[in-house]
C-alpha cells in the first residue's frame, strides 16, 4: 500500500507568523509606503470600475487604498508582499500573470529585484467594456525594468529564482503546473514562492494544497486570498 500524502498548508493568525517576518509584519504599511514613494509615480487614468485600477490616478490614493483593510479584504496582496519581500529581499524574480501590470509594478517598487521576468499569454488586457490596453500597461507607464514574456519565448526565464509570483487565476492543472516549474527552478539556498487569488477556494484552493502534499510547508494568513513557501 502506498503512502498516504498529507497536505501541510499551515493556516496562521498575525501573531503567529514566523519571527523573520514580524518586524517587516509590524511596519509593512509604513514600509509599503516609503517604497513605492521612493520613484517618480506616473498617473493613469483609467474608465474603470475596478478601485484597483482607478487608485492610479494619484500616489496619495494608491497608498491609502493599497493600505487599507478594505482593499486587502476585497483581494489585495499588498499586505504579504511589503512584509514578505522586505525580509527576503529577492534578486532575480519571476511574475505569472501579469495582467494590466498591478503586480508588477508594486514587485518592482517593494524589491527592486535586479533580473525581473514576467509572463502572460495575452498581449492585450480589457480594462472597461471594450476598452484594451497593453498587457502590464500600468508598470509600462511608470518604466519598470521587466521581460516581458509570452509562452512562446517561455523557455528563457532563468532557473535559480528566488521569488516567484503566481497569479494566474483558480484553473487547478495550470496552478499546479506553474508551482512545479517555480519549485524546480528555485534557487535552493534561499527562495520565495507566492501564490494569490481573489477567494481562498475552488480549485486555486486545492492547487495550492496539491503542491503542499510534494511535503512542503505552505503558509497563508487566515482570511486570505494569499499563500506562500519559503526557505532562507
Amino acid at each position: 500500500m502506498g503512502k498516504e500524502s498529507v497536505a501541510l498548508l499551515i493556516e496562521l493568525a498575525e501573531t503567529e507568523l514566523p519571527l523573520l517576518f514580524q518586524n517587516s509584519f509590524s511596519y509593512w504599511k509604513d514600509i509599503f509606503r516609503v517604497k513605492v514613494s521612493s520613484k517618480p509615480f506616473t498617473t493613469i487614468d483609467f474608465k474603470s470600475k475596478d478601485k484597483n485600477l482607478l487608485v492610479h490616478s494619484s500616489l496619495e490614493e494608491y497608498i491609502k487604498w493599497f493600505s487599507s483593510s478594505k482593499s486587502y479584504n476585497g483581494m489585495s496582496y499588498s499586505k504579504e508582499l511589503t512584509f514578505l519581500l522586505n525580509a527576503m529581499n529577492p534578486k532575480i524574480v519571476v511574475e505569472f500573470g501579469t495582467g494590466v501590470g498591478i503586480g508588477t509594478f508594486m514587485i518592482s517598487r517593494l524589491c527592486e529585484p535586479a533580473m525581473f521576468y514576467t509572463v502572460d499569454t495575452k498581449e492585450k488586457v480589457t480594462v472597461f467594456e471594450n476598452t484594451q490596453v497593453d498587457t502590464g500597461h500600468i508598470a509600462k507607464m511608470n518604466n519598470v525594468k521587466t521581460i516581458y514574456i509570452t509562452e512562446k519565448t517561455f523557455e528563457i526565464v532563468p532557473n535559480r529564482v528566488d521569488f516567484c509570483f503566481i497569479n494566474v487565476g483558480c484553473n487547478k492543472e495550470y496552478v499546479y503546473l506553474l508551482s512545479q516549474w517555480a519549485w524546480r527552478n528555485r534557487n535552493r539556498d534561499k527562495f520565495l514562492i507566492v501564490w494569490h487569488n481573489r477567494v481562498w477556494s475552488g480549485e486555486f484552493k486545492e492547487s495550492v494544497r496539491s503542491f503542499s502534499e510534494m511535503g512542503q510547508l505552505v503558509y497563508r494568513l487566515k482570511g486570505s486570498g494569499t499563500a506562500w513557501v519559503y526557505k532562507v
